[in-house]
């Protein structure tokens, strides 16, 4: 995930640390309640890296999913 345009964010949260690597994520957030195995929405800030990875990009506002777009150039070299 690309950190150029800043760190990525955890939905919902805005004081947090972000420890990022090249294939793992980490956030601190005092008195979190969150589990393993809960899902989370990750907002990054800068999403060209990643979107090679998915079929869809699903647009929001807010909680809702107002639209889609497919990803045409995946897997063109396959």
């Amino acid at each position: 995930m690309g950190t150029d345009q800043g760190p990525p964010r955890l939905a919902g949260h805005t004081a947090m640390d972000v420890n990022l690597s090249e294939e793992h994520i980490r956030f601190t957030l005092p008195g979190h309640h969150y589990k393993i195995g809960d899902k989370v929405l990750l907002v990054p800030s800068h999403g060209c890296t990643t979107v090679n990875h998915w079929d869809t990009i699903h647009l929001f506002r807010g909680d809702e999913i107002v639209g889609a777009l497919d990803v045409t150039s995946r897997g063109k070299y396959q």
